[in-house]
Formats: structure tokens, C-alpha cells, sequence
């Protein structure tokens, strides 16, 4: 704390002079008053510019293998789209750290039928369910595997995680199988992710997922 030898006050501020009098101020450096918490952001930037760095890669990869090797569909859209989505769904999410399952699934919701009303309105093709319904679904599961590794999630949530994930790998599938996509490729794909998003929390949280099963379930 800064002292005025004139108003012979201590005074708390990064000024070299005093407030009232205007005199330089003697004494150290103002003390923290509250401890430095970094965001999120902060604490994992080296995380997130990795990850930022690989969405760029794969973007412009895919526009450059659309370029080069000849196609009626300029599908590269689909993935800047789905990169794009994936960020929006990590972003949105984040800042809003309570209900992460609800959150994302409520976005899932609602951008699957924006792009159906999309797809519709334009002369249905059947994209909005053959691609982007699975491509969301697989935004999901890894947004929600990125977050329970980076927010520390508890027990609980872990819990609803590991639901919500079989929810988003296993949909696009009973989709197909009635009929209501054609393409199984994204389905296969995004089942997989999910199998392997589910098998990686059961690994590293096991200890943690069987207490929270024990403690509400009497196991």
C-alpha cells in the first residue's frame, strides 16, 4: 500500500500520486487483494490453440480434396459447417458450465431442425438427415468428451455423459435402420466415436462413476 507524507494517508491505487493532493506517493506495489483465478480458456489456451490449429487443417484440407478431385456437391461445406457447429456447441457450453447434456442436446435439437426445415423448403434431398443429423450427433459426443476432460466434471454429471453419449451414438443408427436416412456411413461413424468416447470416461473415471452408481443406486 502507497502512503502521502502530505495527507498522511495510505492509499490503494496503481497511481504514482495522491488522489486528494496530487503529491507522488512513497511505498511498494499494491498487494493482490484476491487470488489471480484463471478462466478456463486461460488455464487450457495451449488445448484450445491445438485444437483451433487441427480445425483450420481440416477445413482447408477438405476444400482443397473438394477442388482437386471432382464432385457434382461441394461437400466440404458439410465439414466447415460441422467444425464450425462443433466450436459454437464447446463455446456456448462452456460459458454456461450447469446442464452440460441438456445444453448440447437442446442445441442438437435445434440445429437438426433448422437444417430438416432448410433441406424441406429447398426441395427435399434428404441431406439435412443423410449428413448433418449424424455429423451433429458426432459434434455432440465429442463436445462432451472434450468437456468432461477440461471442466473436471463430478461424478454425476460423468454419469449423465456417459448417457447422453450412448443417446448421440446409437440415434443416428435407429434412424437409419427405419428408414429415415439412406446413408449409413455417418451413422457407423458416429457410433464408433461415441463407443470410443464411452470406453475412454469408463477407463480414466472408473473409481469415480462406481461411487456415484453405489451412493444412488445402493449397489
Amino acid at each position: 500500500m502507497k502512503h502521502c507524507v502530505k495527507c498522511k494517508v495510505n492509499v490503494r491505487t496503481e497511481s504514482k500520486r495522491c488522489p486528494l493532493c496530487q503529491r507522488p506517493l512513497t511505498g511498494g506495489e499494491n498487494e493482490q487483494l484476491y487470488p489471480v483465478v484463471n478462466s478456463v480458456y486461460k488455464e487450457y489456451e495451449a488445448y484450445f490453440k491445438q485444437m483451433l490449429f487441427a480445425t483450420a487443417v481440416i477445413a482447408i484440407g477438405t476444400v482443397s480434396a473438394n477442388a482437386i478431385i471432382p464432385s457434382e456437391r461441394f461437400w466440404s461445406l458439410t465439414v466447415i459447417f460441422g467444425m464450425a457447429s462443433f466450436w459454437v456447441f464447446l463455446l456456448l457450453v462452456i460459458n454456461k458450465k450447469h446442464n452440460i447434456a441438456k445444453r448440447i442436446s437442446n442445441q442438437v435439437f435445434f440445429v437438426t431442425i433448422g437444417c430438416v426445415a432448410w433441406d424441406f423448403f429447398t426441395g427435399w434431398k434428404g441431406w439435412s438427415l443423410d449428413y448433418v443429423f449424424p455429423i451433429v450427433c458426432v459434434i455432440a459426443v465429442m463436445s462432451m468428451f472434450i468437456l468432461a476432460r477440461v471442466m473436471k466434471l463430478n461424478a454425476r454429471d460423468y454419469v449423465v455423459c456417459l448417457i447422453a453419449d450412448a443417446f448421440f451414438g446409437v440415434l443416428p443408427l435407429v434412424f437409419y435402420f427405419l428408414k429415415l436416412t439412406n446413408v449409413i456411413y455417418p451413422s457407423i461413424v458416429g457410433s464408433a466415436l461415441s463407443l470410443l468416447s464411452l470406453v475412454s470416461i469408463l477407463i480414466y473415471q472408473y473409481n469415480t462413476i462406481r461411487l456415484e452408481l453405489t451412493k444412488r443406486f445402493h449397489l
